[in-house]
């Protein structure tokens, strides 16, 4: 076999790895080899070592180390997707959660079909089921149905494992307000739904659709690791048509809400504070503001962010006028002296 010589590339991300990481030498020369490349770790020891023939060598970034490790841990995910390395129960639990998410994103993307909205809320929730028996499980938590001290059994003699309402009313879960109230709101659409014809929900329920997907990539990341992000396979959907006041998108806003989402909204958002209801993590809602990139290193981006803070952020928040709720308005026009003009009616909504 010919001596092995490590190309520039693979030098300068060991020293990355040997700067940035705590890995040892054993380690590092795992994530190089294979079969047909066989790195001794006695040549990882040279280079932490700065050997004369490393010595001048760059050392990779922070952020570049880190995207190594992540392409080599999904390297490691499709080992175990094909057999090569077993799997153990609850990494094929993320994963399934993963992919369903993956499916749940792409269906709902796809403009040519029109129920997209529910076949994204069954698989999403389905997602979220095994997101989160994976947690529990990774932190010793049975999330089993349990009946006078002994567990309760499905028809196949398997224990039978909470849903994902039972997983959210757990004392034990670690999400936040924003992401519960969001999976409690999808959860009681799909049961409306599940009893109703609901028809042209998609524009009503997109922002909880959006916050959703956000949450659970985010969800994955924070507990399981980087590898599981969604946002290494998805972005943002394609859209055809312009973003204008004239879009179909906008117009519908003003629409009428369908009677199931309404339902919902009632059942959920009544007794919601106005921080639970703006909060992110409940409904993802974005402005999307045209514009020209006089950067020709910008030219190319499709999406530009602005940060929490910037000049286009606060131009926007001028520009924009606050907006109030029907309880909020009466408390404005009572704290002016007039107590009796005005009452909420049951029909009021929030937009």
């Amino acid at each position: 076999m010919a001596k092995l010589i490590l190309l520039p590339e693979e030098i300068r991300l060991i020293k990355g790895l040997v700067k940035h990481t705590k890995f040892n030498d054993q380690q590092i020369t795992a994530i190089f080899s294979h079969l047909d490349r066989n790195i001794n770790p006695r040549e990882i020891g040279s280079i932490r070592k700065g050997a004369p023939k490393y010595i001048n060598a760059p050392t990779a970034a922070a952020d570049e180390v880190n995207a190594l490790l992540v392409r080599y841990r999904r390297l490691q995910g499709l080992a175990r997707r094909i057999g090569v390395n077993p799997s153990a129960d609850n990494d094929l639990r993320v994963e399934k959660a993963v992919e369903l998410m993956k499916s749940a994103v792409t269906i709902y993307n796809n403009s040519t079909i029109s129920f997209r909205t529910e076949i994204f809320i069954v698989n999403a929730i389905i997602a979220w089921t095994y997101a989160v028996h994976a947690y529990f499980y990774k932190h010793a938590i049975k999330p089993v149905y349990m009946e006078n001290g002994v567990p309760k059994l499905t028809l196949e003699g398997e224990e039978k494992l909470w849903d994902l309402s039972e997983c959210l009313k757990s004392a034990k879960h670690p999400l936040g307000s924003g992401e519960v109230n969001n999976l409690k709101y999808l959860l009681l659409l799909r049961h409306e739904i599940e009893h109703r014809l609901a028809r042209d929900i998609d524009v009503s329920v997109q922002p909880k659709v959006q916050a959703c997907a956000i949450n659970f990539s985010a969800f994955c990341e924070k507990h399981f690791g980087e590898e599981y992000s969604l946002k290494h396979d998805l972005d943002f959907t394609i859209q055809f048509t312009k973003l204008t006041m004239d879009s179909k998108n906008l117009l519908n806003a003003g629409a009428s809400v369908p009677g199931a989402v309404k339902t919902v909204n009632k059942l959920i958002e009544a007794e919601m504070s106005d921080a639970d209801y703006n909060d992110p993590a409940y409904a993802f809602r974005v402005y999307v503001v045209p514009k020209t990139v006089n950067n020709p290193k910008k030219a190319d981006q499709g999406v530009t962010y602005a940060a929490a803070g910037s000049e286009i952020e606060m131009a926007i928040k001028l520009v924009e006028r606050p907006k109030h709720r029907a309880g909020e308005v009466i408390k404005m026009v009572q704290a002016l002296g007039h107590p009796s003009a005005l009452t909420q009616t049951q029909d009021s909504q929030r937009a």
